[in-house]
């Protein structure tokens, strides 16, 4: 078996019939391990020159240029990135033979795909890719052939409500504060999802309502209405981008109000507020309060149908008359305004200094009389004090 291996260089033809298949190393090899999962015996296979190999080809040694994308094992989570880097993958190496070849093409795509739990899937699109090419198509270069295995993929592995689910996050997709980058790549991933055309009416009106309010506002009062998604991503980023260059430079936010404008500062302090004496005086004097009363005396009074405040029938205490009169005699009657100016009793008496240079300036004589007088005077306070 391992003389009849082909190398990288050529290709084997396998006896089928009256029908011979010609297929490349990598297409062999992925034979070889299908008939040993399946307990069969292979087929050998005859060395044959290989066809015309492109420049890319021979400097690769036929080998395909790039990372291949990692093995698929069936998590339907990993699915879509499987197929995106498959897709890369290929287009990397679009000149290469195996990969023009659709039938090859299929075939490396299996090889990628491992598992317990995709070994019986493989083997099934093994066998109806052969169907397909001989009853169908009869042609391995066929389109069909690897956009029948990318639609059989996608429905068995591919979420059934994928589209569903990516209109409920076009309807809430908003652009977070500065973040416009983000929010493109977002909206230009779900347009994809979609299906959706980038021109279309549906995709511009999309992302306009996922624009900031400031942003949306900007461009449609400088602008006439853009219609399509591109026009309006174009608008967007050209006013997001002077945006940004004028907040690096400090000219957005709160314009500085003149000097004149500006409100006091006010300073706060810990140090209590001065109560009116006054006032508290004229609360006291209105206040009354109530001793609580015994149960039995007010159980008495109720049985009786005696007034609460004056113990008298023929009234309740909110009508007693007492209570009337009291309320009028707590009334304080409000001081009068003090007239302005101090009058002559009111005045305050002359200070010591201010006296004692008026007594200066005296003769010695009315020094003589002050001195009398006050002797006088301080003889009848004493005469009446006893």
């Amino acid at each position: 078996m391992a003389q009849n291996t082909p190398t990288p260089e050529t290709d084997s033809t396998m006896q089928g019939g009256s029908n011979n298949v010609t297929l490349t190393a990598a297409e062999y090899m992925h034979y070889l391990e299908i008939m040993r999962q399946q307990g069969k015996q292979a087929e050998p296979a005859k060395r044959t020159t290989s066809p015309d190999r492109s420049d890319e080809e021979k400097e690769t040694k036929g080998n395909l240029r790039g990372n291949p994308p990692k093995v698929f094992t069936g998590d339907r989570t990993k699915s879509r990135s499987f197929i995106s880097d498959l897709q890369v993958y290929f287009q990397l190496n679009r000149r290469h033979t195996d990969v023009r070849n659709c039938y090859s093409r299929v075939l490396i795509a299996l090889s990628f795909i491992k598992g317990d739990d995709v070994v019986n899937w493989v083997n099934a699109q093994l066998i109806n890719l052969n169907d397909d090419l001989k009853t169908n198509y009869d042609d391995e270069h066929h389109e069909d052939l690897w956009e029948n295995f990318i639609s059989k993929f996608n429905a068995n592995y591919v979420s059934t409500t994928l589209k569903e689910e990516a209109l409920v996050r076009m309807g809430n997709l908003k652009m977070e504060g500065t973040k416009l980058d983000e929010y493109i790549t977002e909206h230009a991933t779900l347009i994809a999802l979609l299906g959706w055309h980038q021109s279309s009416d549906i995709a511009a009106e999309h992302f306009r309502m996922g624009l900031t309010d400031p942003l949306a506002r900007k461009i449609i009062d400088n602008h006439d209405l853009p219609t399509t998604t591109k026009a309006w991503v174009e608008l967007a980023r050209k006013y997001h981008t002077r945006y940004t260059v004028a907040r690096a430079f400090g000219y957005t936010g709160r314009k500085d109000k003149p000097k004149g404008d500006k409100k006091p500062f006010h300073q706060y302090s810990n140090k209590p507020k001065e109560r009116d004496p006054n006032a508290m005086e004229v609360d006291a004097a209105q206040a009354t309060y109530r001793r609580p009363m015994d149960p039995e005396k007010r159980e008495r009074i109720m049985r009786e149908g005696l007034c609460f405040k004056c113990e008298k029938k023929g009234h309740l205490s909110k009508d007693c008359p007492t209570r009337r009169t009291a309320i009028q005699e707590a009334k304080v009657e409000t001081p009068k305004e003090p007239t302005k100016g101090k009058t002559k009793e009111e005045a305050a008496p002359p200070s010591y200094d201010s006296l004692a240079k008026s007594i200066a300036m005296c003769s010695m004589a009315d020094r003589q009389k002050l001195m009398e007088t006050l002797s006088s005077a301080g003889d009848s306070d004493t005469e009446q004090d006893f």
